[in-house]
């Protein structure tokens, strides 16, 4: 897969987008960029020799494309997560931006410059937390706006998981730096406990960074730095930063999928007799990829995005399962990785593959819609388990899918 280029052309300069950039210029003044060297710091219109820190640190590879080979921001925002060959890339948050004496581009209001450079984490009331991040679609705002969305996997800290909606009413999230505000910009952010209902949003303040290329096939990043600043709420004061985490695109939708087979009347355990590749799927997946927020792979736990598909709406498909089973194949960039099989809790047929029990699949159509696939297990000991087969895992990876 191409990733994506985090540099952009204004102008007749190549600059790096990002929420704020943070550059050490040796004489302060304006930011200076060049990749080629970093020889750029501007002090009254004068270049001074001025490096940025680590040279070609800022846009790797002569400051043309960061690309996977030096990567264009520190902490992930780049499509493989790498590191620029030094210098330091910060995403400052809040109100106007300001340059300081230092060539540093600082930000009133919302979360500090300080907070936002590193990797995620999450301040809530003074306790700090640096949890896993995925990224989803959320429905809640489609009457009004353009949105996407984050979930910061906190439940083990904080016994909840909080779930970031960034949202825009003045277009397409295109690639640049916008100031989250509910203001006359257009662009607002909103966080969460996942327990709370979606029309529920507690006021945020701070930066969006989008940033990519060729959208429709190659998945853009998006980096946020918020601060809640809503006193009705328990989150008020609490600081997320995110650098970076892709974002949907269109050609994403075929890479996952679960799909039942054509034939409705084969059970589990005739087609786990079969070779896979002689089965026939139905014209249309069971489950694609965007109906999915994410997949915990500890666990098998595959939650859905309830503002797309509910539990519900999966358990009125599957209809009433046969006691030997509904067979499904899981499908990824276009290979089939394995059956399984959907289950009654009262049947006591088996298959050597991965299960669903249907009586287990939430569905309250709120916060916690998804199942579980269980592992393959037939006799004293496991078989090798194809849940975490590598194809598998690069997809969900890269489309921001994948929990610990």
């Amino acid at each position: 897969m191409r990733h994506p280029d985090f540099s952009f052309r204004i102008g007749q300069k190549l600059v790096l987008i990002v929420g704020v950039l943070l550059a050490i210029a040796s004489c302060g003044g304006t930011v200076g960029i060049d990749g080629g060297g970093g020889q750029r710091s501007d002090v009254d219109g004068n270049s001074a020799g001025g490096q940025n820190v680590g040279g070609t640190g800022h846009i790797a590879g002569g400051g043309t494309s960061g690309g996977s080979s030096g990567g264009a921001f520190t902490g992930g925002m780049s499509g493989k997560p790498t590191s620029a060959a030094g210098g330091t890339v910060v995403l400052a948050t809040g109100g106007n931006k300001t340059t300081g004496a230092g060539g540093t581009v600082a930000a009133t209001g919302g979360a500090t410059a300080d907070f936002c450079t590193g990797s995620t984490k999450v301040v809530y009331h003074g306790q700090l937390i640096t949890p896993a991040v995925t990224q989803y679609y959320p429905l809640d705002t489609r009457n009004c706006c353009r949105s996407y969305g984050m979930r910061l996997h906190t439940s083990e800290s904080l016994g909840f998981d909080l779930q970031v909606v960034v949202s825009s009413s003045v277009g397409s999230f295109n690639a640049g730096d916008y100031v989250l505000d509910t203001g006359t910009n257009g662009w607002g952010a909103g966080l969460r406990t996942a327990t709370e209902s979606m029309n529920t949003q507690h006021h945020a303040t701070g930066h969006l960074v989008v940033a990519g290329d060729t959208p429709e096939v190659t998945p853009w990043q998006m980096g946020v730095c918020i601060q809640v600043d809503d006193t009705s709420t328990d989150l008020n004061g609490t600081q997320v930063y995110v650098p970076g985490v892709p974002m949907d695109y269109y050609d994403m939708r075929n890479r996952l999928g679960i799909w039942l087979l054509d034939d409705a009347s084969t059970t589990a355990v005739a087609a786990s007799q079969l070779p896979l590749d002689s089965l026939t799927l139905a014209a249309q997946p069971l489950i694609s990829i965007s109906y999915i927020e994410f997949v915990e792979q500890s666990t098998g736990w595959v939650a859905l995005n309830s503002g797309m598909y509910s539990g519900d709406s999966l358990r009125s498909q599957l209809g009433q399962v046969n006691l030997y089973g509904l067979p499904f194949v899981v499908v990824a960039d276009g290979a089939r990785i394995y059956l399984g099989g959907f289950f009654p809790a009262i049947s006591s047929a088996g298959i050597a593959d991965p299960t669903v029990m249907v009586d287990n699949i939430n569905g309250d159509g709120i916060t916690s819609d998804g199942f579980t696939i269980n592992p393959p297990y037939l006799g004293p000991t496991p078989l090798s388990d194809p849940r975490n087969d590598p194809r598998i895992l690069k997809v969900l990876s890269e489309t921001g899918r994948l929990a610990p």
